[in-house]
């Protein structure tokens, strides 16, 4: 070696292999030498001079520490092209204690992500996916992949996976995507959640997974999927559906929604369901045609159901046919986003057909009313909550939350009523009938009206002391819209007119007499901004500021005036 020309070496050197016939040996010791020191440069690094438990707790803040939470379905994806196997092999490659310390703390690595690192990647070799969970031990782990690989590998370990989050686009046919998910046939007893979502406008029909040995998942979510084994999900306590954005046939079964609804029998215990484009399942009909789906079974009651989420694409008919079968219990919320209601619908109707269902709205009731083009609707109360936003494509019948209000069968219970906003006059030519609106809720105590520009004050001031011109002839039978009316408020940002005519200060005053002599006063009356910050009283105005609440007080207990 000493005779080596390094200068001169290279292909022309007189040196050759052959007449060093140690050198294997040599390179051999060299290798082993270099390693050995390497470990000692390490050993002083500071990072090295920590213990394995605390060593193993920094590896969480690296890649393959990835924490998915554990919200369900997952709020926040993996970044795009991250695919954390290639830095658990890169950190074992640092040092040998390194590497000591991943084998003895498995949970830093607990969460593998099976991701393309580029657009034409395929994913991680199933080489390295095994070797990850090889070495992760007997820890439980998570698996979230958008690749359509290495199922096998975790069928292989399918014993300790907790968690299985599969998102795929349709890149290949369905045939093949099944193909893929017969690989997870074997048990996975520790199984809690598992989501599947293939990203397309098109059906599968899953197979049976994990050999149907999955005793503790609780929390499943599919997207893209029409059909499941029977009885494959049982003891469910979170299921999300989600279906297709386009319909593909206009005469479909009864088949899938009795599969729907035989699937939510096998899980008494279900707290939440969300069902988000219901139309694989619940078959659109209409009450000319007389095609309302019928299935076999009772009405079905989940006891423990806190929650019930159903979001558009979904029509008026699709719902009322889900609570023809499905009882709220008390205590449940829910939530109705995007149903299109046409001319000859309106909101109520979900409700109406079976109020039997609905113990969730047992009890006084608060309405509140988003009075805009799109008027949703929220009714809630001591059991319970509904809320319903009608769909923004669908504009014929905005108003349906109040001008159709004397069918809601529980009418009778809304004591407060909350009105929030005013409609653009360039958008809808819709109009509230007040009065409808406040002949139909006997029990009304409180009425609070939000509106920016005050639009509705006055006409509601006008139509509560309304008399029909038959009965203004008969004093002792006068009988007031809401009779048991006591707190009126109004939040609006303009400034109040004391000395104007048409201010509503003088329909409120009016209307504040009116009630008095006939035995149904106002008792709280109070007027606040509503946006904006309150606005300050001119000092020109601070005298007839006072006689407006002088005059008020002389009828009502409490009088507030916080805008100005």
């Amino acid at each position: 070696m000493s005779k080596l020309d390094w200068l001169g070496y290279g292909t022309h050197s007189p040196v050759q292999y052959t007449n060093l016939p140690a050198l294997s040996d040599v390179a051999d010791i060299l290798q082993h030498t270099l390693a050995i020191i390497r470990t000692i440069q390490n050993a002083e690094c500071p990072v090295n001079r920590l213990p394995v438990e605390v060593l193993g707790n920094v590896f969480h803040f690296t890649p393959i520490g990835y924490d998915l939470g554990d919200s369900f379905p997952l709020q926040d994806r993996p970044d795009e092209y991250v695919c954390n196997p290639y830095n658990y092999l890169a950190l074992q490659h640092v040092c040998r204690y390194w590497r000591r310390t991943l084998d003895l703390q498995p949970a830093a690595s607990s969460t593998i992500l099976l991701q393309k690192r580029y657009y034409r990647d395929k994913g991680p070799s199933a080489a390295l996916v095994d070797h990850w969970l090889e070495r992760s031990n007997t820890v439980p782990f998570t698996v979230y992949i958008s690749v359509l690989r290495h199922f096998e590998v975790i069928a292989k370990q399918s014993g300790r996976l907790k968690r299985l989050h599969v998102y795929l686009n349709r890149d290949k046919s369905n045939a093949h995507i099944l193909a893929e998910f017969r690989k997870l046939d074997q048990p996975a007893p520790l199984l809690e959640s598992l989501e599947i979502d293939i990203a397309d406008d098109d059906s599968s029909n899953l197979p049976l997974l994990f050999g149907g040995d999955i005793s503790r998942l609780r929390k499943v979510r599919l997207a893209g999927i029409m059909s499941w084994q029977v009885n494959q999900f049982r003891g469910l306590t979170h299921l999300w559906l989600e279906g297709f954005l386009y319909e593909h046939s206009e005469e479909l079964s009864v088949e899938p929604f009795q599969h729907l609804m035989d699937t939510l029998r096998d899980c008494p215990d279900l707290e939440e369901f969300h069902l988000e484009c219901p139309h694989p399942w619940i078959p659109d009909w209409t009450e000319a045609n007389d095609d309302r789906p019928q299935i076999v079974g009772d009405v079905l009651n989940l006891r423990k159901l806190h929650q019930l989420a159903l979001r558009s694409p979904i029509t008026l008919s699709q719902a009322r046919s889900l609570f023809q079968y499905l009882h709220i219990p008390p205590g449940a919320v829910v939530s109705i986003v995007g149903p299109d209601i046409y001319l000859h619908q309106h909101v109520y109707q979900i409700i109406s057909e079976h109020p039997e269902h609905f113990d969730n709205l047992d009890g006084p009731l608060t309405v509140t009313v988003q009075a805009d083009e799109y008027c949703a609707i929220t009714i809630e109360g001591p059991s319970g909550r509904l809320f319903i936003s009608p769909s923004s494509r669908i504009q014929s019948d905005s108003f349906s939350a109040f001008n159709h209000i004397q069918t809601f069968p529980f009418r009778a219970r809304v004591q407060e009523l909350v009105v929030i906003g005013s409609p653009d006059p360039e958008e809808t030519v819709f109009t509230i009938n007040w009065r409808q609106v406040l002949a139909s809720l006997p029990s009304l105590a409180k009425l609070h009206i939000l509106d920016s520009e005050g639009m509705y004050n006055s006409d509601v001031l006008r139509i509560l002391m309304f008399v029909p011109i038959t009965a203004s002839a008969m004093p002792n039978e006068v009988s007031l819209p809401c009779p048991l009316l006591r707190d009126f408020r109004v939040s609006q940002d303009v400034k109040l007119e004391y000395d104007d005519p048409r201010s509503f200060l003088y329909d409120l005053l009016a209307c504040a007499a009116y009630r008095h002599k006939h035995g149904q006063p106002l008792r709280i009356v109070k007027v606040e901004p509503y946006r904006e910050s309150a606005l300050e009283t001119a000092q020109d105005n601070v005298p007839a500021r006072m006689c407006m609440l002088g005059a008020l007080g002389s009828y009502i207990e409490s009088v507030e005036f916080v805008q100005g």
